[in-house]
């Protein structure tokens, strides 16, 4: 399996791409304040199969993943939030709702 991540920046705002394979989605990011370095708008679980070409069992072992690759490539040292709707990247300790 490959996959990858791609983070296209307009300013404030911008795409986070996750390809996997022949298979790929699109979600929208912009920057945050204080302890929050962005925040992405991601899928809730009842729109995952509507919005994404994955199952949604696949949901949050790929929202971790993607996680993992913004904070490796742009935010280093930084952790991550995942919430219903949304994914915070932060400058402290890594939590995670499921």
């Amino acid at each position: 399996m490959e996959r990858d991540v791609a983070i296209v920046s307009r300013g404030r705002l911008g795409n986070i791409i996750y390809k996997e394979n022949d298979l790929n989605f699109e979600m929208e990011y912009e920057f945050g304040g204080v302890n929050c370095v962005a925040m992405i708008n991601v899928p809730t679980k009842r729109e995952w199969e509507e919005k994404t070409p994955f199952k949604k069992n696949q949901r949050n072992e790929i929202l971790v993943f993607i996680a993992n690759e913004v904070i490796r490539n742009k935010a280093q040292g930084c952790n991550y939030l995942i919430t219903e709707n949304e994914m915070f990247i932060l400058e402290h300790k890594k939590e995670e709702n499921k």
